[in-house]
């Protein structure tokens, strides 16, 4: 389901998604957003916790439907990015 064909954050450009599910253990809907680097900066999506649930798939769909810019940026904030850490220059020991 798509959310936003384009939205900017920082310095990167993302197509947004929602993945709406079924999670039978908690009986809810639930969606999680599946962010698509436009500027291929991430080679695979990243996909946050889920940012909305409901006992009703048409509630969800319309909570997501719904979502406002901070709370998509505040979902992608929370991702853990697959960026390589920078080692510090610091000597060792010398």
């Amino acid at each position: 389901m798509l959310v936003r064909e384009r939205f900017d954050l920082d310095d990167r450009a993302y197509t947004v998604m929602a993945d709406p599910g079924f999670d039978a253990a908690k009986g809810m809907w639930q969606a999680p957003l599946v962010f698509l680097s436009l500027d291929r900066s991430f080679s695979a999506p990243l996909i946050s916790a889920p940012v909305s649930s409901a006992v009703r798939r048409d509630d969800l769909l319309a909570a997501v439907r719904s979502l406002e810019d901070g709370a998509i940026a505040a979902a992608l904030r929370a991702i853990d990015l697959p960026i390589p850490k920078i080692r510090s220059k610091k000597s060792r020991g010398r």
